[in-house]
């Protein structure tokens, strides 16, 4: 069964078909399938469902530790048990390349962290090393509450196949914030470049110099060429309002 499968069949309101593919999955040797049923064990609505998936990953995680593996339902290391600030420097040393990126530890973090700057640091650092296996674990994090986690979630998703990320990230791009918007238009723009052309003329329409910096950012990432009538307009607006109000332009650089 496809990640997409277990996706569907996972969300199914049907309890029996819920039932039936975790059933499924967890004979399967799917390579995530401990992180998948984590996920269920603490979101499926039936209470029931909950409590066997529970003890289904438990069984697992304890098997896997016997094998030498780092248990999911224990802290991957010190890493685990650091504040904050240290994990997001960590994180970032990752990303940079400065310490191995440990994909296993990131996706164990992502799961586990209550700290949203952590959370969303941490989806960034699991993007470059991100694929389609990571998909049900990143999209969960595009409905949450905050907008810098669900920005970084799309950003995350950019190394899958869109065909298979793309109905996660599409309602994305009515996302109030502009980072959301912007990152999700970015995403989307492969196969589907007239579309996110006329929404970015939307945000191009806006009397806002937040909607214009995420256009001008958005086109700039897209390559799109220095002339192109769109991006000139843009930037023109972009250059009127700052010069009409030097103190917004003033307050976003400080």
């Amino acid at each position: 069964m496809s990640i997409t499968d277990y996706q569907k069949h996972l969300t199914d309101p049907d309890p029996a078909i819920r039932r039936k593919a975790l059933l499924t999955l967890s004979r399967s040797e799917h390579p995530d399938k401990l992180f998948i049923l984590s996920h269920v064990a603490f979101n499926d609505p039936d209470p029931d469902i909950r409590s066997i998936v529970r003890k289904i990953v438990d069984k697992l995680d304890r098997h896997r530790s016997l094998e030498g593996g780092t248990r999911l339902s224990g802290e991957s290391g010190d890493f685990m048990g650091e504040n904050p600030e240290t994990k997001i420097e960590i994180l970032k040393a990752m990303f940079q390349g400065r310490i191995e990126a440990s994909k296993n530890i990131i996706k164990q973090l992502i799961m586990d962290e209550s700290d949203v700057t952590v959370l969303s640091t941490a989806l960034h650092t699991l993007g470059p090393i991100a694929d389609s296996d990571d998909l049900l674990l990143i999209a969960q994090f595009l409905l949450h509450d905050d907008a810098r986690v669900r920005a970084n979630a799309v950003e995350s998703l950019g190394n899958m196949d869109h065909a298979s990320a793309d109905e996660f990230v599409r309602p994305l791009i009515a996302d109030p914030d502009t980072r959301v918007k912007v990152n999700s238009l970015i995403f989307l723009f492969q196969g589907n470049e007239k579309e996110v052309r006329e929404h970015l003329s939307v945000m191009v329409a806006e009397h806002s110099v937040n909607a214009l910096e995420g256009a001008v950012h958005a086109m700039t990432r897209l390559n799109f060429p220095k002339d192109d009538p769109l991006l000139t307009e843009a930037v023109s607006k972009l250059d009127r309002l700052r010069t009409d109000d030097p103190l917004q332009d003033t307050l976003r650089q400080l």
